[in-house]
């Protein structure tokens, strides 16, 4: 029990940490991370044509003219419930100091992603550790060691693969070395193990050689009992799947995406050529490298790089824990320590293993495996029999290293991308507020967020508690239930299909979500047709819906369907605007990128499926004329578009009107049953008379009616008068929705009135000058279709 509280105070204690140092998207690597998100999320499609510039033209990959991410997709696809989840969430109490995409909330909640991942890795580091029964000092210690001093914080804030992969490999490791101390491979534990593994190669490509060497340790550890038992093939097949879900899953997006299971993105890398095959990566002569990556050096490409034992002292105490490990766990040793020197060798080799951000980032994954030396070492220091001396000694050179590596890695974030550090800026008294208040807010820049974690955490703590009531409540029964109406020898069958069933309707789940490339979504039915012709390469059929009602905040559909006349010169981009405010904004390649302008071929016809998000402080009760075209970026031209007679137009397509909140009330008139008026407000100051309006849409109507707003003498005669439609012709009556109340005011000059004067109102339409007739709460009929108002 004790254990299992270390871990969830340590859980959201780190997590909170990792958070708090947020600070957005930052470099062109998690930018490109992000611009798949994006594309996923915005387009539901994998080409991140439109998102390009978060890559900065750097983590980029370019294939049949068409961009792509460099990185391996996992990352994205994780983020995709986080991402798409934060439109259900609180508005962030602080906005971002994002370099990419600033001011967009969702990312508040994003970077929640990489948080609990690095603070996962932690947690399992101390549950591994404390399973080995060491010490809760040498555990706990360890655990913090590796948390904030190492760079597993400075990734665990940042949106790039490096914590959900020291996540999922120390997950791997706990989970394959907790099935082989059962001396059992179970079937449902054999296929988490397989989806963890598999799920590792999803997230980072390196991960490869992990899965071969975890699974073939498992295998080697258990051959003697793993073909004896009698039902070890379902173990086996349940292992396969689970493996093979996630990666199926990269083997798909890597055919669809460039041309081959087995080929990455990394193959059509734009920027630094060498990263195109594995004979051009690994150059660097060993020592060199082992040197450059363990302490300090430059690496093939000449920048310097700090190493391991520099940058993180600490991780010297585990070299002290490498003896007592291997004596006390021989084989177990061998999986983790070599799992560590694979890829502490592989890193070595890279001509690049600076890594772009000099701090060795490349074993950030794996630093997870060598906190379980640093732990042993920690457990035997505690164990010695020595003098009191000597032991404050090394308890000294213990927490100085500790202590060094926790100020290198806050420095080492104050100076990375998008933080502010300047150690120039403090005074010279450094034991100052002011100067503590400097250093932490130039770190912890998403301090003011975390109340937004703490938030999910109660949800989950909520929800379990929950959980576990249920079960108790009702597991039982269900289990006494299957018990005995099924066979036991079903249970394996059904368990075998009930997962193959959730893996069709996941594949036709995924292959819905993420259309293949090139693939033309097909147009709606009920299209608006429109005819319009952009000079001789392609015709704007129609647009759906034609009038798009939406309010602040939503998101609205539109969808335009095209037909291609020629192929074009160069690439061209579609565009959607609204005219007034930038309520819709999109600019996309046609088809969100699955078809470039350049490929068109005659009489070809596709769809663009517009998502447009409506900005949440947009005005309400506004309507805006949609124009939508093509133009070309590289000219900055915009390709003129006539109609069937052949004359140049202004291309407007549509219209997206921003409805207010629905507000019903009882009217004093009602206008033909389809919009009510409460009682007039009438002031006369001076030479103004005003008079404001309280409308009530009653019915949906597909006419404009216009408002007429007339002061007549006592004998009926017109001394002034106003004619319009509602909002000065925003907001006519054919876009008003059901409940909607409309305020509306006019002035008039008061200059001509007389003594006795009276305002008649009322509504009528503007081409045949009928008006509506109006009746009072009575239910009276009106005389000349006029709400008479006399001033007291």
């Amino acid at each position: 029990m004790q254990d299992r509280m270390t871990s969830i105070l340590l859980l959201v204690l780190v997590s909170s940490v990792y958070y708090a140092t947020a600070s957005g998207i930052t470099s062109s690597n998690d930018g490109s991370h992000y611009a798949l998100l994006r594309a996923i999320t915005d387009e539901r499609q994998f080409e991140i044509d439109s998102f390009v510039e978060y890559t900065e033209d750097l983590d980029v990959s370019v294939r049949g003219g068409r961009f792509f991410s460099v990185r391996a997709p996992g990352t994205a696809f994780l983020a995709v419930p986080f991402y798409a989840a934060a439109g259900c969430f609180p508005y962030p109490l602080a906005e971002l100091p994002s370099k990419h995409d600033r001011g967009n909330p969702r990312l508040a909640y994003l970077l929640m992603l990489p948080a609990l991942a690095g603070a996962g890795a932690v947690t399992i580091v101390y549950r591994l550790l404390r399973s080995y029964d060491l010490s809760v000092f040498a555990s706990l210690t360890a655990s913090v060691a590796f948390a904030f001093g190492t760079i597993n914080w400075k990734y665990g804030s940042l949106l790039y693969s490096h914590s959900l992969s020291a996540f999922l490999l120390i997950w791997g490791i706990y989970l394959a070395l907790v099935i082989v101390r059962a001396g059992r491979l179970h079937i449902w534990p054999a296929f988490l193990l397989g989806f963890v593994l598999g799920l590792s190669v999803l997230v980072e490509y390196s991960c490869a050689v992990f899965l071969l060497v975890v699974s073939g340790y498992v295998a080697i550890r258990l051959s003697r009992r793993l073909f004896s038992d009698q039902g070890w093939w379902r173990s086996v097949l349940a292992l396969a799947i689970g493996t093979g879900l996630p990666v199926g899953l990269l083997m798909w997006y890597d055919t669809i995406n460039f041309g081959s299971p087995l080929t990455s993105p990394y193959a059509f890398v734009t920027t630094y050529a060498f990263g195109r095959s594995p004979a051009t990566i690994y150059t660097m002569p060993l020592l060199k490298g082992l040197v450059g990556v363990l302490w300090y050096g430059l690496d093939g490409l000449g920048v310097d790089n700090q190493g391991l034992f520099l940058l993180m002292p600490v991780a010297l105490i585990g070299l002290a824990g490498i003896w007592p490990y291997m004596r006390r766990q021989p084989r177990e040793s061998i999986l983790v320590l070599g799992v560590f020197l694979i890829y502490l060798l592989t890193t070595a080799k890279m001509i690049n293993f600076h890594a772009g951000s000099s701090d060795g980032r490349y074993l950030a994954p794996y630093l997870g495996l060598w906190a379980v030396p640093i732990g042993f070492a920690l457990d035997a220091f505690q164990r010695l029999d020595i003098n009191s001396t000597l032991r404050t000694v090394l308890s000294l050179l213990i927490y100085g290293l500790l202590y060094i590596s926790v100020c290198n890695i806050g420095v080492l974030i104050g100076y990375s991308y998008n933080y502010t550090l300047d150690l120039a800026a403090l005074a010279q008294n450094i034991a100052t507020p002011s100067n503590w208040q400097y250093l932490l807010g130039a770190i912890f820049v998403n301090w003011r967020n975390v109340p937004l974690l703490w938030l999910i955490w109660g949800g989950v703590l909520l929800v379990s508690i929950g959980s576990i009531f249920v079960w108790q409540a009702r597991g039982e029964i269900l289990i006494s239930w299957l018990k005995e109406r099924v066979p036991r020898h079903l249970y394996s069958p059904l368990a075998c299909g009930s997962a193959a069933l959730a893996i069709v309707a996941g594949s036709f789940g995924v292959w819905s979500y993420f259309p293949p490339a090139r693939q033309i979504p097909a147009s709606p039915d009920r299209d608006q047709p429109l005819g319009l012709t952009y000079e001789s390469y392609a015709e704007l059929a129609s647009i759906y819906p034609p009038l798009a009602h939406t309010r602040p905040g939503e998101t609205v559909r539109i969808v335009l369907t095209w037909r291609a006349l020629q192929p074009t010169p160069d690439r061209l981009m579609v565009f959607l605007h609204s005219l007034g405010e930038p309520v819709v904004r999109y600019d996309s390649p046609p088809s969100g990128g699955n078809l470039l302008s350049t490929n068109w071929l005659p009489g070809q016809t596709w769809a663009d499926m517009i998502v447009a998000e409506i900005p949440s402080d947009a005005p309400e009760q506004v309507v805006y004329p949609l124009t939508a075209g093509l133009y070309d970026p590289q000219a900055s031209r915009v390709l003129s578009a006539t109609d069937r007679e052949g004359k140049e137009i202004l291309p407007l397509v549509g219209k997206i009107v921003v409805n207010g909140p629905a507000q019903p009330f009882e009217p004093d008139y009602r206008f033909g049953d389809i919009i009510g008026l409460a009682e007039p407000e009438v002031t006369h100051e001076g030479n103004n008379l005003q008079v404001c309006l309280r409308w009530v849409s009653l019915a949906p109507t597909s006419t404009d009616y216009h408002v007429f707003v007339h002061a007549l003498s006592g004998e009926d005669e017109p001394l002034v008068q106003a004619d319009f439609q509602p909002k000065d012709g925003l907001y006519p009556t054919s876009v008003w929705t059901v409940g909607e109340a409309i305020d509306d005011c006019v002035t008039l000059g008061a200059a001509s009135l007389t003594d006795k004067w009276k305002v008649a109102i009322g509504l009528y339409e503007f081409e045949s000058g009928l008006r509506l007739p109006v009746v009072d709460r009575d239910g009276l009929l009106l005389d000349n279709g006029m709400v008479v108002i006399t001033p007291q």
